[in-house]
């Protein structure tokens, strides 16, 4: 994931985001040889903008306004030439995405907590004629600092709204 993030100002900070992706997919044909498909390229470029709510102490509310700009994945793969990679290879849902968040964060010297209500809202449709489902998400977290170079972190997402493929 290569990444820049600018401060603007004390209360808020933009940044640009695009990983580079792998993906590898096994087959058994028929005749029982296997044919591996391999497609890397660059991912969704996602623009953020993370603003301080409210800050009290140790205590900080976040909001996060995303924008992800998806791309469909077309490559030779075996078979009828130039097409649309699988499903499992795809590396963009082929939609622009809305992504906000909210996070509480809680830090002190050893430990620190948070919790963080986020989405993916598709605008639009792909070509195809059906687009991903929205995503919802809660996730909670807690950290303790050892020491300067160890901390550790439980990370737990309590709801999960997953992908849901909708006409």
């Amino acid at each position: 994931m290569f990444g820049i993030m600018h401060t603007l100002t004390d209360k808020l900070t933009i940044m640009k985001m695009r990983p580079y992706t792998t993906k590898e997919m096994g087959r058994l044909r028929r005749d029982d040889t296997q044919l591996v498909t391999r497609y890397s390229r660059w991912g969704d470029l996602k623009l953020n903008s993370i603003h301080i709510l409210y800050h009290y102490i140790n205590t900080t509310l976040l909001a996060n306004l995303g924008l992800s700009i998806s791309i469909d994945a077309e490559d030779t793969i075996p078979g009828p030439g130039k097409t649309r990679l699988p499903y499992p290879l795809q590396l963009g849902s082929g939609t622009w995405n809305f992504m906000p968040s909210l996070t509480l964060l809680g830090q002190e010297e050893t430990w620190s907590w948070g919790v963080q209500l986020s989405g993916v809202i598709r605008l639009g449709e792909k070509n195809e004629g059906y687009t991903l489902g929205n995503v919802g998400q809660l996730t909670t977290w807690s950290a303790y600092k050892c020491n300067d170079i160890i901390t550790l972190r439980s990370v737990s997402p309590v709801k999960d709204g997953g992908h849901r493929w909708q006409r």
